[in-house]
Parts: C-alpha cells; sequence; structure tokens
C-alpha cells in the first residue's frame, strides 16, 4: 500500500502582505505582549489569530521579543 500524497496544511492567517501590518504594531510599540499583539491586529485589520500564530509572526519578521521592565 502506497503512502497518500500530502494534504497541503492549513491556510495562513497572516498572510505575506498582512506582515508589513504586524511589523508596524510592534514598531509602535516594541513592548507589547503577543496576546496585545493579537487584539490590535485584530482592530486594525479584523484578521484574529492566536498567540502562536502572532509568534510565528513575529519570527518570520525575525523580531526579537525584548521588553522593557520598570523595577521599583
Amino acid at each position: 500500500m502506497n503512502a497518500k500524497p500530502h494534504g497541503g496544511g492549513a491556510i495562513a492567517k497572516i498572510k505575506i502582505e498582512n506582515l508589513p501590518a504586524v511589523q508596524q504594531l510592534v514598531d509602535e510599540q516594541p513592548d507589547a505582549i503577543l496576546s496585545e499583539l493579537c487584539e490590535r491586529l485584530a482592530e486594525r485589520s479584523g484578521i484574529n489569530v492566536s498567540i502562536s500564530t502572532m509568534h510565528r509572526a513575529v519570527q518570520r519578521l525575525k523580531l526579537t521579543n525584548k521588553k522593557n521592565f520598570i523595577c521599583k
């Protein structure tokens, strides 16, 4: 019995043409957490994504997650 061909996988919610919008969100607030980026993307473009999807988009843009913490 032969293996079946690959089914193709899921369609990306954040497409290549949407990556500049993600870049802009990060540029506006570099210390935003992924859930905040998800909320802002949904508000601006109507694209609802999970945290893991946003993480993959940020990785595709080769962005780091450096945070600014204020210690008191």
